[in-house]
């Protein structure tokens, strides 16, 4: 089904995001939550990620290089020496793959049996519960479950038009609002996911998996399914995701310049912008719930530098 389905998608000019996944079964699990990400030219902000992810219970990075050329390496070598990291080059960018979702599917082959529960985000996502300091109790929850989809806040420059100085969580505060009710989970509310690996059946893009046993692409933390092609009323009191978007103006012009991560996809700058005046125009919540962890954070970039 999948091989037929991938043909037709390629037949049509379509990337394909489809790759099963066989052979994974639980066993004796190293660490209770890692996250697979994908990242190219992400120096700037990825120890301050890295380390609000540590304080959220995250124990191990499985990190994917898109072809960074700047400090990236520099900055996890020391964490690959410390067991934190997991860097693999994956510069592939074939015509007609989804790259990003080749690599999550290698992630979960070749990592997701040391792990209970195995988030895929970006750099520039931030992984919390309003209600806790911490993401395990959460997931601890909700331990019979084999997938969590987790809304994301979509947030902008917040007037910002060149990189401020200080931590990404303290300079951005603007966000798009949520409609109230059931609504698409597509666009900015599309969400990401936090898999038990071994009941993935295949990937589905960057955002979501097809599981075992389920037509639902995952569940909220009480339980209820979500599935495509209905609107979902996703809760965020106990989960989210900060989605640091365009952080301040000129990075985000700079990121238009590069490409996005992991994609053969080449969108013109006309439709970056529309896009950045559309958030911009939408960003009219001002949240602050994740500067609680600012100090922590600090902390924990000092510890994870030291050599």
């Amino acid at each position: 089904m999948f091989l037929i389905s991938n043909f037709l998608r390629r037949a049509r000019g379509m990337v394909v995001h489809q790759f099963p996944i066989g052979g994974i079964s639980p066993g004796v699990c190293s660490h209770r939550l890692t996250i697979a990400t994908m990242v190219k030219n992400e120096a700037p902000n990825l120890l301050e990620w890295l380390a609000f992810h540590r304080l959220q219970g995250v124990t191990h990075f499985i990190v994917y290089d898109n072809g960074s050329t700047d400090n990236t390496r520099g900055i996890l070598q020391p964490l690959l020496e410390r067991g934190i990291v997991t860097l693999v080059d994956w510069p592939h960018a074939k015509k007609g793959l989804h790259t990003q979702s080749l690599s999550y599917r290698h992630a979960i082959m070749n990592y997701g049996a040391a792990t209970q529960w195995l988030a895929f985000i970006d750099v520039d996502e931030f992984l919390h519960s309003p209600a806790s300091d911490s993401l395990l109790p959460v997931l601890d929850r909700c331990e019979g479950l084999p997938a969590l989809v987790v809304l994301r806040h979509t947030f902008g420059t917040s007037g910002h038009e060149t990189p401020p100085p200080g931590l990404v969580i303290d300079n951005y505060t603007w966000r798009i609002a949520v409609p109230p009710g059931p609504i698409w989970l597509t666009g900015h509310f599309s969400p990401k996911s936090i898999v038990r690996p071994y009941q993935v059946r295949a990937t589905n893009g960057a955002h979501r998996f097809r599981l075992k046993g389920t037509k639902a692409y995952g569940f909220d933390v009480s339980g209820r399914p979500a599935g495509a092609y209905r609107k979902f009323e996703l809760p965020v009191e106990e989960l989210c995701i900060n989605h640091y978007y365009t952080k301040d103006r000129a990075t985000f012009l700079k990121r238009i310049q590069r490409g996005k991560t992991g994609s053969n996809i080449i969108l013109g700058k006309d439709h970056w912008l529309r896009m950045l005046d559309e958030i911009e125009t939408a960003a009219i919540v001002e949240d602050t719930c994740i500067r609680r962890f600012s100090a922590a954070v600090r902390n924990e970039m000092a510890a994870l530098a030291a050599k």
